[in-house]
């Protein structure tokens, strides 16, 4: 099980994105990814009903892409 879980998080470092359908809840997906920061690291995350999401996971995944890039944009350096 440990071995599994360090292989996603290895693939989710490669991807630079996280999915999950159905995996910790039924019915349920969801697209993530990290935000960097000078104070350390966050995540983002969308999550749907599988129904709804997987018809849309691309559009999901570069609307979050999009967000990932202006947020790391936005608190890249302290302000004064």
């Amino acid at each position: 099980e440990s071995s599994v879980l360090r292989g996603d998080i290895e693939q989710a470092r490669r991807q630079g994105f996280s999915t999950d359908c159905d995996q910790v809840v039924p019915g349920i997906s969801a697209v993530a990814v990290a935000i960097s920061t000078y104070r350390g690291l966050y995540a983002a995350m969308i999550l749907a009903p599988t129904a709804r999401m997987q018809p849309q996971r691309t559009r999901f995944l570069q609307e979050l892409q999009c967000f990932q890039t202006n947020l790391q944009k936005l608190l890249d350096h302290p302000r004064a």
